[in-house]
């Protein structure tokens, strides 16, 4: 299969392409046909004796360990949305519909910097080349983002976790790149592009992200935040994550509409429904 097979071909097309199908198969494997049994077994056993599990080195490993953890500075773990029962399974709550977004905080619209301090999330090696990593700082999510510069060292940059377009605490975990010659961060689930410089969203759409600015100290990244309980009053996770119900956070008032893949009975979705899509029509990417 390995020296025949196209790339990416799945086992069960490639022995239907085949030529002579199982019964030639059969052949070259037990009776040797072309003579590579030989061969074949070798780099059977070359398989076995360096096969290693990458999960469990992982596991083993405290510093591959620590890239799985949800934050850089912290063992906390918060939850980025709620969950709902539906025939009595569990079910994330659906993205709300969600309108223009604005942070409230932010390095270039804030007034009152001179209150703002620099506020230590760790070391230089907790921070991915050309990637980014979550920290919390107090109820908040921030997106810390390492860009190399080749000759030029590292440029870093923060942002806020949560991309406002479905209110999804994934930033961090955004796909780096450049736009014009402005560093950008691309939402891992729509796509979304936002500045690593001003926050403003470069795809068009009317939202714009909280920025904060960085720097290095003796290997310790620091950030230039208000404070916590100003950070928190913009930003908390408490007040963004997606919950069942809810009021919308921003406006302080009236209930957004949930895109739900259920009828309103918590049934599936009927066959008039099915003419518009497996959902009805509700199902808003």
């Amino acid at each position: 299969y390995i020296y025949t097979a196209d790339p990416l071909q799945r086992t069960a097309p490639w022995l239907e392409n085949l030529e002579g199908g199982l019964d030639h198969l059969k052949q070259v494997v037990i009776d040797d046909k072309l003579g590579l049994a030989e061969e074949l077994e070798q780099r059977m056993e070359y398989v076995i004796d360096t096969y290693k599990c990458e999960w469990k080195e992982v596991v083993d490993n405290p510093k591959l360990r620590a890239r799985f953890s949800q934050f850089a500075n912290t063992t906390d773990k918060d939850q980025g949305m709620s969950d709902q029962s539906v025939r009595g399974q569990s079910y994330p709550v659906p993205w709300p519909e969600t309108g223009p977004w604005e942070a409230e905080v932010s390095k270039d619209t804030s007034t009152d910097v001179k209150q703002w301090q620099w506020t230590d999330v760790g070391t230089v090696d907790d921070f991915p080349l050309n990637g980014g990593a979550a920290v919390k700082v107090g109820d908040t999510q921030l997106a810390v983002f390492r860009v190399s510069k080749g000759d030029e060292g590292d440029r870093w940059f923060a942002t806020q976790n949560m991309c406002p377009h479905k209110r999804a605490f994934v930033l961090s975990r955004g796909l780096i790149g450049e736009h014009q010659g402005e560093p950008k961060v691309a939402c891992p689930f729509h796509k979304k592009t936002f500045s690593l410089e001003t926050g403003a969203c470069l795809s068009g759409d009317p939202y714009k992200i909280a920025a904060f600015d960085v720097k290095i100290d003796g290997g310790r990244v620091s950030l230039h935040l208000p404070p916590t309980q100003e950070l928190d009053k913009a930003l908390a996770t408490s007040r963004w994550r997606v919950t069942g119900g809810e009021s919308n956070p921003q406006s302080g008032g009236g209930s957004p509409k949930i895109l739900d893949t259920f009828g309103e009975d918590g049934g599936k979705c009927g066959t008039q429904q099915q003419q518009e899509g497996a959902c009805g029509g509700k199902l808003n990417w």
